[in-house]
């Protein structure tokens, strides 16, 4: 489908077909891709695959159900996403990662070959508004990641992180779901 600046591509799977409480505008949904059941998806969302040859973030998203995605979020390459997910606004999740090339003095779409870019968040997890996923980012289950964090390295299931780059500020006890304030030492 192509219509009010939106393309959904034919070649992704729906589960069900999304919400879009604001319509079609602007969304785009690469081949390939997969989304869950009973998914919200606001406008200006970009779903995208990442086909790259030498990208070690190649891929096309896969979403859970129930996956709510805010205005502007942007998803791309090899990254899958749990059930019950809340990403919002202005988010920016990308696997693959571009490397410094000394033989061109530039970066490049060069990646190394061995690792993984790919990004995992998991089940449950809630990404604020503004928040970054970097490439080899593995978001434990039911984290809290603050609005305008940076995330460069995996976290622990129920991690309250925040900053730039993030770092774990608390946790949420999974038995009463209490807010846990880490202390300075």
């Amino acid at each position: 489908m192509n219509k009010n600046g939106a393309d959904i591509s034919l070649g992704c799977q729906m589960d069900s077909v999304p919400t879009f409480p604001h319509g079609f505008s602007g969304i785009f949904v690469s081949e390939g891709a997969k989304i869950g059941k009973n998914c919200v998806i606001f406008h200006q969302v970009t779903i995208g695959s990442n086909t790259l040859p030498d990208s070690r973030g190649k891929g096309a998203p896969v979403l859970g159900n129930n996956v709510y995605i805010g205005a502007g979020a942007k998803i791309i390459g090899n990254v899958t996403v749990g059930d019950n997910v809340l990403i919002g606004p202005h988010c920016s999740i990308a696997a693959g990662n571009h490397k410094f090339d000394p033989a061109t003095g530039w970066f490049s779409a060069r990646t190394e070959k061995d690792g993984d870019d790919s990004i995992v968040i998991g089940t449950g997890s809630w990404l604020a508004s503004n928040v970054t996923v970097t490439g080899g980012v593995k978001i434990g289950r039911c984290c809290l990641i603050c609005a305008g964090a940076v995330v460069t390295k995996s976290t622990e299931e129920y991690s309250i992180m925040a900053g730039i780059p993030a770092k774990k500020i608390g946790h949420i006890n999974p038995e009463t779901g209490e807010y846990i304030w880490e202390t300075e030492k």
